[in-house]
């Protein structure tokens, strides 16, 4: 009986103490809820496009010069477009072999 005592005190303390949701933040216009949309990186746009077909080449095992032919060669293939192309350019030629 002493177990079903406390444990009917301590649930209600817990529902007593829980915060109240009233309707004025169930009225929140979806406007104001809309996420904010981050662009993604170069090293993102490598990780989605590149790597799931090649598996993760490191950018330093080429050159700037050997990024800048085989790039824009996969991006037709892969049928990437030309922003994310660039951008992943960007990344790997910034973390070529020197």
């Amino acid at each position: 009986m002493n177990k079903l005592y406390y444990t009917i005190l301590i649930a209600g303390t817990f529902i007593g103490c829980a915060p109240k949701i009233t309707e004025d933040v169930l009225e929140v216009p979806a406007q104001e809820l809309a996420p904010i949309e981050v662009e993604p990186d170069g090293s993102q746009l490598y990780a989605a496009n590149c790597v799931r077909c090649h598996g993760f080449k490191d950018p330093g095992s080429f050159t700037a010069n050997e990024w800048k032919e085989i790039v824009p060669r996969m991006a037709v293939k892969a049928k990437i477009d030309a922003y994310t192309e660039g951008k992943i350019l960007e990344y790997v030629l910034a973390n070529a072999k020197q």
